[in-house]
């Protein structure tokens, strides 16, 4: 019952005999005067209005007459709350939510004015029925009049938090969070409940943060601390969106895609999106193309979601972006590894192919490349495109034993018996023939020295020259060479000579050294030498005599000892410094005596040209030998030459020349042994180049040449081929 009272302020006393009814200012009243004036109990709570325009103060026994009354009426009136709850709680366990309801409701309105635990708990069991019925707002309008009369009420709490959370009110969860705090005994509980207090005051930032951005979009400030934000609430997505709108706010392409590459590696970390990752970063490269770790990051991630065609066209979108600017560095690794996802993941080697052949255009002594090229070639059948591949492997790595057994199989294949040897030639020089192979090796390996059927010429010479070998020092050397041995040689019957030893017909001498270097040099097309033995020279072996007709002088060391193998190899690798240009090589022994006479022969004819007008003493001795012998045809034709040289911006580089020669030697040595071993053994032994290679140098730069189509065609030619009738 609700009771309102309207009270005057007049005040009389009556006498202890009137029989009047007290009046409390308690609300708890209302219950004593609904039975002190005998007003029945309705089944629908009723209003007891009370307008009081005097009341009167009883003293002494008269007032206290009435406290039986009074204490009756209290009575009564908790046994009817009581009763009330009681009945309400039934009805709420029996399920009967709705008489459940009303029976609470008219405890409640009995707890007027009652600030107790017992109202609270009313009021609590009233919230929970709305909230099991769907209706929020009441439940939550039972709740705030219970944390009203209790502001730290546990239950009370905890279900006000509960749909704060659930309404998405994190300012008042955090709030009310912390009302609970001191409610809660142990640490662990405490800990958990901050947790949750740090989770929704971020989410009020959050919101907060977010409404303002609303207000001002691109706000760089407010999108900042929006990311930071979601970071430390681990709305990872969020944050990336943050960074993103950072990204799209920022003009510069470099910063911009620094900010997406980050947006990206949040993304995949955290928020473990790889395709809006893989997305993020594609976006940061096409700002920047070089953008630190976008493109590793892509090619991670696409990695470990095993996307292989994913992966296959991120590769295709870099290349041609790289391509778009120019830049070559970065494109041939890339290329590569998208060669091996086409071979490998998608099974397509012709676009493999294709790939690595656009590899090779950028860098083509890319040795990797060469060999997954010559390999799919293989498997496509194409033998003649894998040989060469191999072949140019190993002009650039001659230590690649599996590329000569590789070679050894095409060959094979090709039924090529020749080429077939001279790979099991290679792999025998270097240690690595199997049964097989050593036994093709026996098998066609030369005894004695073969009867060609052709000689060189200058056609098939330049076939034996290195791709690099400086031709025109060539022109240079033939051109002084001449005008030096009309210097050198006008009178060969200069006593100062010392004598040169047992001239031999070749016709019919029985020394196998002196007819091993005749048949050479018909073998390399150059004229028969007048050979000299002398077999009391201990020192020297063999060696190119100061004469203008071409002379061999023969030692003891080449004498006696060698295999006619051995001596085919001495004889052709010697008689190559034979040829025109090269025979001042021999003659003059070193490097810088080449190249002093070189210097002087160029000085005389173009002494106009600037670093030619000063030379060195020692080439100013050979200028003064050749000044008046150089008619001004040669001066002429020898000038042009120097122009052209000196013009083009070329450098005077003899070492490198003398090193060409040298090797060009020792494929004529091959070519004329036909046997890689007896090629090394003799280097081993032979002593130092003029280029200065080692014999070991030497002896390796052969074994690419064993293998290689001009050594096969070399060898057709002169009729010496395995095979070959």
């Amino acid at each position: 019952m609700r009771v309102v009272l309207r009270l005057e302020p007049t005040v009389r006393d009556v006498s202890s005999q009137e029989s009047e009814v007290a009046l409390s200012a308690s609300l708890s009243t209302a219950t004593a005067l609904s039975a002190a004036l005998d007003i029945p109990e309705e089944d629908d709570p009723a209003t007891l209005v009370l307008h009081v325009s005097e009341y009167q103060v009883r003293h002494g026994e008269a007032a206290a007459q009435l406290d039986d009354a009074i204490e009756e009426a209290d009575r009564l009136a908790h046994q009817a709350i009581a009763s009330s709850y009681t009945y309400a709680t039934d009805l709420y366990n029996e399920g009967q939510l709705e008489q459940a309801s009303v029976a609470f409701e008219r405890a409640e309105l009995l707890l007027r004015g009652d600030l107790g635990p017992r109202h609270v708990l009313v009021l609590l069991s009233l919230a929970e029925i709305e909230r099991a019925q769907g209706n929020t707002e009441a439940a939550v309008g039972w709740l705030d009049r219970a944390l009203a009369m209790a502001p730290t009420h546990r239950g009370a709490l905890e279900a006000r938090i509960a749909f704060a959370q659930g309404n998405e009110e994190p300012s008042l969860a955090a709030a009310l969070l912390e009302r609970l705090v001191s409610r809660l005994e142990t640490s662990g509980k405490k800990v958990e409940v901050f947790r949750a207090i740090a989770d929704e005051s971020l989410k009020a930032a959050r919101n907060a943060i977010g409404q303002a951005s609303v207000l001002m979009p691109g706000a760089v400030d407010l999108l900042e601390r929006l990311r930071a934000v979601n970071e430390a609430a681990g709305m990872w997505d969020d944050a990336v969106s943050a960074l993103v709108q950072l990204a799209e706010c920022t003009s510069e392409p470099e910063q911009r895609a620094k900010l997406l590459v980050d947006a990206a590696r949040l993304c995949s970390e955290r928020a473990r999106q790889a395709q809006r990752a893989v997305a993020l970063y594609e976006a940061a490269i096409e700002d920047d193309p070089h953008v630190a770790g976008a493109f590793e990051a892509i090619e991670s991630e696409l990695v470990k979601v095993s996307d292989a065609e994913g992966l296959a066209a991120a590769y295709s979108r870099q290349i041609a972006r790289l391509a778009a600017t120019g830049d070559v560095s970065e494109q041939p690794e890339i290329l590569r590894r998208l060669a091996r996802i086409q071979s490998q993941a998608l099974s397509d080697p012709v676009s493999a192919i294709a790939t690595l052949e656009r590899l090779l255009v950028l860098k083509p002594q890319d040795v990797s490349a060469l060999l997954e090229l010559a390999v799919l070639q293989e498997a496509a059948d194409n033998h003649n495109q894998a040989t060469q591949l191999l072949e140019t492997v190993v002009a650039l790595d001659p230590s690649r034993v599996d590329v000569f057994r590789s070679l050894f199989r095409l060959f094979t294949l090709a039924r090529d018996a020749d080429r077939s040897y001279c790979a099991c030639s290679a792999l025998v020089a270097v240690g690595e023939a199997d049964l097989d192979e050593q036994l093709i090796f026996a098998q066609h390996r030369p005894e004695t020295l073969p009867i060609a059927k052709a000689t060189l010429n200058d056609e098939t010479w330049q076939q034996l020259l290195p791709e690099s070998h400086p031709s025109i020092l060539d022109a240079l050397a033939v051109a002084i060479e001449k005008v030096a041995f009309d210097a050198w040689y006008e009178n060969e019957t200069r006593t100062s000579l010392p004598p040169f030893g047992e001239k031999v017909n070749p016709q019919k001498t029985t020394v196998s050294a002196a007819r091993c270097f005749t048949w050479a040099a018909q073998l390399l097309g150059l004229p028969e030498p007048d050979i000299y033995l002398q077999p009391a020279q201990t020192r020297i072996g063999m060696r190119i005599l100061p004469k203008r007709k071409l002379s061999i002088e023969l030692g003891h060391p080449v004498l006696s000892g060698w295999g006619m193998g051995d001596l085919a190899f001495l004889a052709a690798h010697h008689l190559t410094y034979a040829r025109p240009g090269w025979r001042i090589i021999a003659l003059l022994g070193s490097r810088d005596e080449v190249r002093s006479l070189i210097m002087a022969g160029m000085s005389v004819a173009r002494p106009d040209i600037p670093g030619l007008a000063e030379i060195g003493s020692r080439s100013q001795e050979f200028a003064h030998q050749l000044e008046g012998r150089m008619s001004p045809e040669v001066r002429e034709s020898l000038g042009s030459v120097v122009e052209q040289l000196m013009g083009g911006g070329a450098t005077l580089d003899v070492f490198a020349w003398l090193r060409s020669v040298e090797e060009t030697a020792g494929r004529a040595g091959l070519l004329a042994s036909g046997n890689l071993t007896v090629a090394a053994n003799v280097l081993a032994i032979a002593g130092a180049s003029p280029g200065g290679q080692s014999a070991a140098e030497r002896a390796k730069g052969l074994l690419a040449f064993c293998v290689s189509k001009q050594h096969a065609a070399l060898r057709k030619w002169l009729g010496v081929a395995v095979g070959e009738s």
